[in-house]
């Protein structure tokens, strides 16, 4: 996700990531978002609740935690991210080996060890409309435009 940024851009974002991320573990915890909303003076019923919600929403891996990656998506403009030259770039990063589809050892190379199998098979599933076991290009547009807030 960070190639879609230029230098200045991807700096900006890890300087609020790291605002977030409190115990400076690389990754961002629902406590650790329900701090950033207490010190906004949110109150706690409010904080969880919206904590809860965003991150629904930004964990993409579906491993309870919001790291860079999923942040950067995140706080893209959603014009910018649902362009079509941008959406291809991304489409490619997980497809390297320009097959024209992403199957799990896409997604096993870009998530690393930081992602379980099953979360990896997860993400297939929720993607694959036509359960060939593989996510289209098409089918990679629809997945990214359900996670955009």
């Amino acid at each position: 996700a960070s190639q879609l940024l230029d230098y200045e851009q991807e700096q900006s974002l890890r300087e609020m990531f790291s605002c977030f991320d409190f115990n400076k573990d690389g990754v961002i915890t629902k406590e650790e978002l329900m701090e950033g909303y207490k010190f906004a003076h949110v109150n706690e019923n409010v904080a969880k609740i919206e904590a809860a919600e965003i991150l629904t929403k930004v964990d993409l891996n579906k491993n309870g935690v919001i790291d860079f990656n999923e942040f950067i998506v995140a706080n893209l403009k959603r014009q910018q991210v649902a362009s079509e030259l941008n959406l291809k770039q991304a489409f490619s990063f997980f497809d390297d080996r320009k097959r024209g589809y992403i199957d799990i050892v896409d997604l096993r190379r870009v998530f690393g060890d930081i992602t379980s199998e099953a979360k990896l098979e997860k993400i297939i599933e929720d993607a694959d409309l036509n359960n060939d076991g593989k996510i289209s290009y098409a089918e990679f547009k629809g997945m990214m435009s359900r996670y955009l807030i």
